[in-house]
């Protein structure tokens, strides 16, 4: 999926660009993500004392573009560099977006 190139970047191809990646996130990054998450639970308690939870769904949307953003460190089309935007991401194809997060995740995920 991708290749290892020196001590603390891989490179992943995607149809038409080719993404410089951490190898590993730092453990400010990996709090920012998991806030993201969290953040968004809502406890609510009643009368009756049974606990509810309201979640919001899109933190896990803003969490995937965070995890990007904490380890992508370039990306390049051709010669250019392109700069990493959400817009970006959301105009990958399903393919290549698959791919890059699941990339991602591998990376984030790393204990």
């Amino acid at each position: 999926m991708f290749t290892k190139y020196n001590q603390t970047n891989m490179k992943l191809q995607l149809k038409e660009y080719e993404v410089e990646l951490k190898d590993e996130i730092t453990w400010g990054d990996s709090q920012k993500i998991e806030d993201s998450i969290i953040s968004s639970a809502k406890m609510k308690g009643d009368k009756t004392g049974d606990m509810n939870f309201d979640f919001d769904g899109s933190s896990i949307l803003r969490a995937k573009y965070i995890a990007m953003n904490c380890v992508i460190i370039k990306i390049k089309k051709g010669e250019e560099e392109v700069p990493f935007t959400n817009e970006w991401v959301d105009n990958l194809s399903v393919t290549d977006g698959n791919k890059l997060y699941a990339t991602v995740e591998e990376i984030t995920k790393k204990k």
